[in-house]
């Protein structure tokens, strides 16, 4: 029972992606149609003997018909999909935090100036610093297409607590470091 209800917190908090398809099946069906007719005739000769001619003709006609017939059977598919990425905000974080069994982090980021969505500024261009706690450089990362989150290979950085800064530049050529003014922190755990 708790794997059922695990299962579908997780299918709950994953965003579900409903897939639909569709099949058509095309049936050739022949239907046979007889049809009878009956005809009578009745001849009516003047003579002083009065002789009635009666003839009966029949008639078969076949008909052949061909109905097709289209069933269309719907199948759906629901499929889960789960996601490691947070909605971007005000503010900017690292995620996972601790960074344990992987091999990136990623940095979230407001993809906007003040949050406001305004084509003028949208982030431009996004620099990541990562220092040790004793302030040596570990790291950085640049990202030419922001998006509201960059990844950084952590692969080779050692066990331990990190600082990190997320510097944004707008097409107007201004900046804002997040955390803003000093540095955030995130662990590596192996």
């Amino acid at each position: 029972m708790k794997k059922l209800i695990i299962v579908f917190a997780c299918l709950l908090s994953a965003g579900l992606v409903l897939a639909v398809s569709a099949s058509e099946t095309v049936t050739p069906t022949t239907t046979e149609t007889v049809t009878a007719t009956s005809t009578a005739t009745f001849t009516v000769t003047p003579t002083t003997t009065e002789t009635i001619v009666a003839s009966e003709t029949m008639t078969s006609t076949i008909t052949d018909t061909n109905t097709q017939t289209f069933t269309n059977s719907p199948t759906s598919t629901i499929t889960p999909t789960f996601t490691v990425t947070p909605t971007p905000q005000g503010k900017a974080f690292a995620f996972p935090n601790p960074a344990k069994n992987t091999k990136e982090i990623g940095f979230a980021y407001p993809l906007y100036e003040n949050n406001i969505e305004n084509p003028d500024k949208k982030v431009q261009f996004v620099t990541i610093i990562v220092k040790a706690v004793n302030g040596e450089e570990a790291g950085r990362a640049y990202d030419p297409s922001p998006n509201g989150y960059t990844y950084v290979d952590i692969s080779k950085y050692a066990r331990g607590i990190y600082l990190y800064q997320i510097i944004l530049r707008y097409p107007d050529g201004t900046e804002k470091k997040f955390p803003l003014d000093k540095f955030g922190k995130f662990a590596v755990i192996k």
